[in-house]
């Protein structure tokens, strides 16, 4: 659950539905990830269970794949990058 609410963050709380049209609150995440991948609606999900659903779900997989460019921050940098260095000519 830790690991799931970080990556959450990391995503800046703009976690699409399947159809894109509805961004998901933490709580709706985690509930939708449980609805996936607890096959046996015990409450827990067990490593087992968590990889057969990731492989199953292409939503979860989704979810789990970090963007290398999180919120345009490297377009950002390199083009600070650019300016500064156009000063210096």
């Amino acid at each position: 659950m830790e690991l799931l609410m970080i990556i959450y963050k990391i995503k800046k709380g703009s976690v699409p539905d399947e159809s894109g049209a509805v961004i998901l609150t933490s709580e709706q995440v985690c509930q939708r990830i449980f609805q996936e991948v607890d096959v046996n609606n015990d409450g827990q999900i067990t490593l087992e269970e968590f990889v057969e659903g990731a492989q199953r779900s292409a939503w979860l997989q989704g979810f789990l794949k970090l963007d290398i460019n999180p919120n345009g921050y490297v377009q950002k940098y390199m083009c600070d990058r650019k300016l500064e260095a156009g000063k210096d000519s």
